[in-house]
């Protein structure tokens, strides 16, 4: 096991040029239960064949062979995890485009509808287009997860506008600068 592992960490070592002894901790230093469990049944079989002869082995085929199934369960488990922490970071990078939002020739109306659909977890009341703006838009638009934000500090104590609040603010001042003609 060791010169075996140690060989193959050496050599990954000298490509990604990382520590031979903390590759060989991270990916083979989990496999040495079943080697040394592995080498004490071997050895308890070779005692015993020198009193016994053949039932020895005999015996000791069962160990050898429940060990390999428990490390064969051990590798699917680790291959399972591998296989869903994919999966959750296609999740992620799936939400994270679905959070980027291209809107081309929107009108404020579909704009209410879209936010009500995608931003429900943001918006604790109906969204409707209260602006009067008339005609389509071509904007992007984003936001962060909840869990993500952290408010930054304001000057006199100031409460950070929520994003729609502040977006609402904006459409609200567009509106006026439109009917004014400004």
């Amino acid at each position: 096991m060791g010169v075996n592992t140690i060989t193959v960490a050496g050599i990954i070592g000298l490509t990604s040029r990382k520590s031979l002894i903390d590759i060989w901790v991270d990916s083979y230093l989990w496999t040495s239960p079943q080697y040394l469990v592995g080498g004490a049944i071997a050895g308890c079989v070779d005692v015993l064949s020198q009193s016994w002869g053949w039932p020895a082995l005999v015996i000791g085929v069962p160990p050898l062979l429940l060990l390999h199934r428990s490390y064969l369960l051990y590798l699917g488990r680790i291959e399972q995890q591998q296989n869903h922490i994919r999966e959750m970071a296609g999740l992620h990078l799936r939400t994270i485009e679905t959070l980027a939002l291209a809107c081309k020739n929107t009108n404020m109306a579909e704009l209410a509808e879209t936010l009500e659909r995608m931003a429900g977890a943001y918006i604790d009341h109906p969204v409707v287009d209260a602006t009067g703006l008339e005609g389509g838009f071509d904007f992007t638009m984003g936001w962060t997860g909840k869990a993500l934000l952290q408010p930054a500090a304001q000057p006199d104590d100031e409460p950070v506008p929520a994003g729609f609040v502040a977006f609402s603010g904006r459409l609200a001042a567009l509106q006026t600068a439109d009917q004014t003609g400004a």
